[in-house]
């Protein structure tokens, strides 16, 4: 991971919280990436990293709890930074690592959200974070439909 990009602005006088999360990017034959919702809004499969968890171990873990799937990494993403306000009000600073992947076999128990695969091109989905939008097109740029 060479580049961090980043989205959104840190806002004078306010205090954000810094949050570490990973998501995967995964790409079908069709070209059309995995997304799920959560709130009626869309994410990259992945999430926040817990205490002494790596990039790797939480989007194997998020994935494997959002999605009931288990994830094989094809290769690292850039990362980014997202500065973002929840709906209660706080302020965030999201440090996103991105990894392409593909999802492996189905696990016991039932998936945490809804999947969506959805056509990453030629414009990736309305994501919550713009920064997911952003490791779409990189992800499709760099590998094309060849992923799957």
């Amino acid at each position: 991971m060479t580049t961090v990009q980043s989205f959104g602005h840190r806002e004078g006088g306010r205090s954000y919280q810094r949050r570490l999360a990973a998501y995967a990017v995964i790409l079908d034959e069709k070209l059309q990436v995995a997304c799920v919702v959560d709130k009626l809004r869309l994410f990259l499969p992945g999430g926040g990293l817990e205490a002494g968890e790596g990039p790797l171990g939480a989007v194997h873990r998020e994935v494997a709890e959002e999605c009931a799937r288990s994830l094989e990494v094809i290769s690292p993403l850039d990362s980014a930074i997202q500065f973002f306000h929840a709906a209660s009000g706080e302020a965030y600073e999201l440090h996103a690592h991105f990894f392409l992947a593909r999802f492996g076999g189905p696990l016991a128990g039932p998936a945490q959200h809804e999947l969506r695969w959805l056509p990453a091109s030629p414009q990736p989905p309305a994501f919550f974070h713009e920064c997911h939008r952003w490791a779409v097109e990189q992800a499709v740029s760099r590998n094309g439909p060849e992923v799957a």
